[in-house]
């Protein structure tokens, strides 16, 4: 970890949180899938689903992660990646401060709508 640049370090604190026998984590909203890679190539015996609506991003993310086994990247909404018949032992979800603002201003105004 040494290595990494130092805002990739700060999100993989997030790998403190990943129960010790996990055996499969999704990552919504994985963008270019460098925080995917980095804690597949850290944990090894886990495997990674990677997923975003951006398919610039998924892209990216399967070019880069070719050297592993333990990952996969899909361009999938959330409703309908629920749908199907899938177990994740633990489910990371790393949002910008801009992007969360955006989320959050969109739900207000929405809400506004209805009265």
């Amino acid at each position: 970890m040494d290595r990494m640049a130092k805002s990739l370090k700060e999100k993989l604190k997030i790998i403190r949180f990943l129960p010790k026998d996990a055996k499969t984590v999704l990552d919504v909203g994985c963008a270019d899938g460098s925080v995917t890679i980095a804690m597949a190539e850290l944990f090894p015996w886990i495997n990674f689903l990677g997923v975003d609506l951006n398919e610039a991003f998924i892209d990216k993310a399967k070019e880069n992660s070719k050297h592993l086994k333990n990952i996969n990247f899909e361009k999938v909404y959330l409703r309908e990646l629920l749908t199907r018949e899938a177990y994740y032992d633990a489910i990371v979800f790393l949002l910008g401060v801009a992007r969360i603002l955006h989320i959050w201003r969109r739900a207000v105004l929405g809400f506004k709508s209805f009265g």
